[in-house]
C-alpha cells in the first residue's frame, strides 16, 4: 500500500502491465527461437547460442511474478471498497475475484 500511496494506481497498473508484456513477450521469442534454432535459415541461430540465455526464461518468470504482485495482483484488492456499494462487496469480490 505505500507504493500505492506514493505512486498512485494509474502509474502501477501501467508498470505492471508493460512489465508483464515485456516478459512474457521475451520468454515466448527465446521458445521460438529455441524452436527454430536448427532452421538457420529462419534464425541465423545455432542451439549453442540458444543454450547462452538458457537462464532467460527464469528471469523472464521472476519478472512477470514481481511485476504482477505490484499491480495487477494486489490493486484490484485495494481498490475493492471504492468500486462496489457495501451492499454489493461480497458478490463483487467474488466476481473479481475469479
Amino acid at each position: 500500500m505505500v507504493l500505492v500511496d506514493k505512486l498512485g494506481r494509474i502509474p502501477l497498473l501501467s508498470i505492471s502491465g508493460t512489465l508483464m508484456s515485456i516478459s512474457i513477450f521475451a520468454m515466448g521469442a527465446f521458445f521460438y527461437l529455441k524452436e527454430n534454432a536448427e532452421d538457420d535459415d529462419l534464425t541465423k541461430m545455432t542451439s549453442a547460442a540458444v543454450d547462452d540465455i538458457a537462464w532467460l526464461p527464469l528471469v523472464c518468470l521472476i519478472t512477470y511474478i514481481d511485476a504482477f504482485s505490484i499491480g495487477f495482483g494486489s490493486l484490484p484488492w485495494a481498490m475493492n471498497p471504492e468500486l462496489f456499494p457495501q451492499e454489493a462487496k461480497d458478490k463483487g469480490t467474488s466476481v473479481m475475484a475469479t
